[in-house]
């Protein structure tokens, strides 16, 4: 869906590493490279987004510049230059529309600053009188201006000094930094003294930070705004600071701004806008107060973008690049644009669809981490005990000490659900591993704060050679209904590869007293995808699953996880991992296998008999409110998603502040100051959950359900349409009866969807208009398979992210 630019407009004769754009139509830029590069300033016009080439340069010898910073007199550019010092260039006004004269200033000026080393980052205070150096060598330099007398250093890392910034918030009394290892403080002007540092969300661990920029709302709250590094991508993070000097998190953007880092940020003069690039040549444009993308522009750029700015009158940005490009991109209809729909959006919102915010939780989940050992291939937030030492004393009392947080926080929770809640879900690690007593505790917490609905699906994931069948009944003793057996293989080289802590004997143990229990529904748990499995093994696993006489099986492929032990040896796609066509052809043998034993393919990863759907995972999947217990977990509550901490220090520092919170102001909803979820980001959830999901997507809901329905609907018929035509999404049209399409208790082939007749009516298109169609699934197996890249082409139609206009 992305489309790829034939050419990157005007080239400038050097790559540009510095940009600035004061009041009017010209812009200003620096860089060079030698070997035959020039380096120099440059001076284009640009007149209603419509750029000129060069109008003016000024060369700067032997060195290129390598920021670029316009005095707030407009009178004067400093540059910082790649080998070290300053170059300051001085215009000189010209006739009406002509371009000032430049010229490089020697004399005091040189000689003061022909010590200062290689500079990365500048600043200047908003009156001038001051400049900020952050260096190469991790100090920090206030210097006076215009005499270039040194007034304090000081040094503030041992790694590279990136960015700094004056924040005119604080009526430029604090500095902020950014250093080559993502650490951003805040310091004192006065004295250079650390005033703060900001942390990394807790849900997004190891997160590096690129810059800060700070604004004033209409409230009068000091907003900081961050773009973070996280898991390779690129992120905007909003933070609060209060009367009292803290600092918290307010927001940030719910999914990626960019699938790289941020490599250049500015935040307008408004404090309305932020735009961003990326070393993809990316620009990128976003609502400050949202943090939702206005325009993303892929391939601005040949390659890694420098720097970005705005104009003056905010209607634009311009970013410069190594490619020696430095194209403008309208930003007014799309800011205008967005606000409108958001404006509609809320007022529809307001009306109809405050309830669904507010739709009380039907699920809790509950996270105990405990494990044998960590597996292999796990990303998972978990403490491994030991092969034989889950009941040892040190490892109990551990143990106890943790589910006593659990209650803490459970206890600190406010109920939000009128009715009782439906289904709870104990997760891990390895959930079998906790006594009867703890767990017993557990399940009565919840049932006094929450309460459970009577026929409550109860789930406790349970790893073979923890449990027998007493355990099992014991179980069932205190409430839980259902039992999830992590098998994995039924190859005993395949777990020993993957580090699990069980063999064959034991999941065949795990199978005997599963059924000696009496246990009333219960799943099994395989993994596709794993190293060294073949066709032939993966059948046979297939088979000996449907042997055990299960009432569920999840089939989940192998996702090589960023830290894990697999991903430090293998790579997706690259043997000893199966290729993604042998990885395909073991889905369809799934598919096929267990349709054709009467399972239900309900879900992408998941089968099960008639009345043995996984309720709590429906729960998820259908976009239903949940709430979230432990480490790591993750909750859903009046429209906010909140990942709690996935270290255990992390989260016990968090519970603390949420526990003191609740006893001074009563019970709280966790991830309260966060934003709600937008209309937008709702409808693209609602879109990605159904089509994972045999049940489909009703068209004719969606256009009522949401603000924008009736146009997104419109938009996913087209996206949807070639994928009807080739048999990969099966779709109904008007007067073609209900119910859903899937074979369920069939013993079709793994072709028996591809270009099938639905419900009685045409084939493909449903009656050959992709215009009327009211409800679409994907086939099984084969729009399954392709899933990812399907929902991918819907979120493009819907998503202004995804729709780079240039």
């Amino acid at each position: 869906m992305v489309r790829k630019k034939k050419e990157w407009g005007i080239k400038y004769g050097c790559p540009i590493y510095g940009i600035a754009w004061p009041p009017g139509e010209h812009v200003y830029m620096c860089g060079g490279g030698g070997h035959g590069i020039e380096n120099k300033v440059v001076v284009l016009s640009c007149r209603d987004g419509v750029q000129s080439e060069e109008v003016a340069k000024l060369n700067t010898g032997k060195d290129a510049g390598y920021r670029l910073l316009m005095h707030p007199s407009g009178r004067s550019l400093v540059c910082g230059m790649s080998v070290g010092g300053l170059e300051r260039v001085d215009l000189q006004p010209s006739a009406a529309g002509e371009p000032p004269k430049l010229s490089l200033s020697q004399g005091e000026f040189k000689e003061a600053t022909a010590g200062i080393g290689p500079v990365k980052g500048m600043s200047f205070s908003s009156d001038g009188r001051l400049l900020a150096l952050g260096g190469e060598d991790g100090s920090i330099e206030l210097w006076e201006w215009p005499h270039m007398r040194r007034r304090l250093r000081w040094e503030a890392s041992t790694k590279a000094i990136r960015n700094v910034d004056f924040s005119p918030a604080h009526s430029d009394g604090v500095l902020f930094s950014c250093d080559e290892g993502g650490a951003c403080k805040l310091w004192s002007v006065d004295n250079g003294e650390e005033i703060a540092q900001l942390a990394a969300p807790p849900d997004m661990p190891r997160a590096t930070f690129f810059r800060c920029k700070s604004a004033v709302d209409e409230e009068g709250r000091i907003l900081l705004f961050t773009p973070l590094k996280w898991k390779r991508d690129g992120w905007i993070a909003k933070w609060c600071q209060e009367e009292d000097g803290s600092i918290h998190l307010l927001a940030r953007s719910r999914k990626p701004v960019a699938p790289a880092p941020i490599c250049g940020f500015e935040l307008s003069r408004s404090g309305e806008l932020l735009a961003a690039v990326t070393p993809d040549g990316d620009q990128i444009a976003i609502d400050a107060e949202t943090l939702r993308v206005l325009k993303h522009v892929r391939g601005a750029h040949m390659t890694f973008a420098t720097s970005v700015v705005f104009s003056p009158d905010e209607q634009f940005i311009i970013s410069g690049s190594s490619d020696a490009s430095a194209p403008a991109q309208r930003l007014s209809q799309v800011a205008a644009a967005a606000a409108a729909a958001e404006t509609a959006a809320a007022a529809e919102a307001r009306g109809k669809h405050d309830e669904e915010y507010d739709e009380e939780p039907v699920a809790a989940y509950v996270h105990l981490p405990f494990c044998k050992r960590k597996c292999s291939y796990c990303d998972f937030p978990v403490i491994a005990v030991g092969l034989d030492l889950a009941q040892a004393p040190n490892t109990q009392d551990n143990m106890q000490r943790y589910v006593d947080m659990v209650l803490q926080e459970i206890a600190a929770s406010r109920r939000l659900n009128r009715r009782p809640v439906r289904s709870v879900f104990f997760g891990g690690g390895t959930p079998s591993l906790i006594s009867l007593p703890l767990l017993e505790q557990l399940l009565k917490a919840l049932d006094r704060q929450f309460g459970l609905a009577a026929g409550a699906e109860v789930s406790i994931e349970a790893d073979p050679g923890t449990f027998d069948a007493a355990r099992l009944r014991a179980y069932m003793g205190m409430g839980v209904t259902r039992v999830s057996v992590g098998v994995q293989a039924f190859q005993d080289e395949l777990l020993a590869l993957c580090g699990r802590a069980h063999d064959v004997a034991d999941a065949l143990r795990a199978v005997e007293a599963v059924h000696a229990a009496g246990v009333p529904s219960w799943s099994l748990d395989l993994m596709s995808g794993l190293p060294q499995l073949t066709e032939e093994m993966w059948g046979q696993s297939l088979e000996r699953a449907l042997d055990a006489e299960p009432h569920h099986i999840s089939t989940y492929d192998l996702q090589v996880e960023e830290g894990t032990p697999f991903a430090r040896r293998y790579s997706p796609g690259e043997a000893p991992l199966p290729s993604d066509e042998t990885a395909a052809a073991m889905y369809r043998q799934a598919s096929v296998a267990l349709r054709g034993a009467g399972f239900e393919h309900y879900e992408v990863s998941n089968f099960a008999l008639p009345g043995h759907r996984c309720r709590h995972n429906m729960a998820y999947w259908e976009g239903r409110a949940f709430y979230g217990f432990g480490l790591g977990s993750a909750s859903y509550l009046q429209g906010r998603r909140f990942s709690r901490p996935k270290r255990l220090n992390t989260y016990r520092g968090w519970l603390q502040g949420y526990a003191a919170d609740a006893a001074a102001q009563g019970p709280q909803v966790a991830g309260a100051w966060l934003p709600r979820e937008s209309e937008d980001d709702r409808l693209l959830d609602t879109v990605m959950l159904r089509l994972r999901l045999a049940d489909g997507l009703d068209l004719r809901q969606l256009a009522r359900q949401h603000p924008q329905g009736a146009e997104a609907a419109e938009l996913l018929r087209a996206a949807l349409a070639p994928h009807v035509a080739r048999g990969w999404v099966l779709a109904r049209g008007p007067g073609q009866g209900g119910g859903n399409t899937s074979s369920s208790g069939g013993s079709g082939g793994a072709g028996s969807s591809r270009g099938a007749t639905v419900d009685g009516g045409g084939s493909g298109a449903a009656g050959g208009s992709s215009n009327a169609l009211e409800w679409v699934r994907l086939a099984d197996p084969d729009g399954f398979i392709v899933s990812n890249d399907i929902i991918s082409d819907c979120f493009a139609a819907l998503d202004v992210t995804s729709a780079g206009d240039a």
